[in-house]
């Protein structure tokens, strides 16, 4: 199945049935510090339908789970390759997850073998070993911000405003990244300081907020980095630092122009049941 015929059957508005709460059942994996819920499905779930909608997640911390979910997946099987689509807590859509991929490369186990995840925007390939995970994405393209040397766009299946900055100790960041990461455009914020060519950074996601790190964000500060640094270009393989301590690691293959995140990835709660009901068709 294509991008372009899942998005073929997304119909123009909610079938009214679906205006009730529902369930399903999931897993929740820590993918560097990120609390990944992924729910497996059938390819003919109502769900389907509505990859591109608004729908409200809720989950009772009494289910067992201790930490806020920061995002939600449903893997639709039974279909050539499986389907990944992914939700925010505030219930808004996410075309691509870096961090979610991972976790999907856990539920798909297939050690030592990789799986291909179609989703909204692109294919990933996805594998996973021990408690190890990876994915691999199209390396991004960056555009500078006009009137702004220090700021770029970068499209990495989701947007991210990369923002150079001396020093990560930044007061109040969900407040100050909050009008951009808000709104009816809104991006996720990535704040990159590159300090003797070592790459740290924080993330402000649209719908969740700072995360203690973020492998689309991870990728669109090594793709920035590569332009502010010649010792960081020529590298194929860097770390990503994040200041809660979480790291991601980034191989980029120039052969097929993609870039492939790796880190811990963790299964911490299994059979959590999440509510859900479609709110708003896009």
């Amino acid at each position: 199945m294509t991008s372009s015929q899942a998005n073929a059957v997304q119909p123009n508005c909610i079938d009214p049935s679906l205006h009730r709460t529902r369930s399903v059942s999931g897993m929740v994996y820590d993918a560097a510090g990120n609390q990944i819920f992924v729910a497996t499905v059938p390819g003919a779930h109502p769900l389907l339908l509505h990859a591109g909608s608004v729908v409200n997640w809720h989950v009772d911390s009494i289910h067992g789970c201790k930490k806020p979910i920061e995002m939600f997946c449903v893997l639709f099987t039974e279909m050539k390759a499986p389907y990944a689509v992914f939700w925010n807590p505030d219930g808004s859509p996410e075309d691509i997850c870096g961090n979610g991929l991972r976790a999907v490369a856990k539920v798909m186990n297939r050690v030592g073998k990789h799986s291909l995840i179609r989703t909204r925007r692109f294919d990933a390939t996805v594998f996973a070993t021990g408690n190890v995970a990876s994915c691999a994405l199209p390396w991004p393209d960056v555009a500078i911000c006009a009137n702004h040397s220090d700021r770029f766009h970068v499209d990495v299946g989701t947007p991210h405003l990369v923002q150079i900055v001396d020093t990560l100790d930044i007061p109040n960041l969900h407040l100050i990244a909050r009008d951009t990461t808000n709104g009816k455009s809104p991006l996720n914020v990535t704040y990159l300081c590159i300090r003797n060519d070592t790459i740290q950074v924080r993330t402000v996601e649209r719908g969740v907020g700072e995360t203690r790190s973020c492998g689309t964000g991870a990728i669109a500060a090594y793709a920035v980095s590569c332009q502010c640094s010649r010792t960081i270009r020529a590298r194929n393989r860097v770390t990503i630092h994040y200041l809660s301590g979480e790291m991601l690691y980034l191989q980029r293959e120039r052969r097929t122009n993609s870039v492939t995140i790796t880190g811990k990835c963790v299964l911490v709660f299994k059979d959590l049941m999440a509510r859900y009901i479609v709110s708003k068709s896009q």
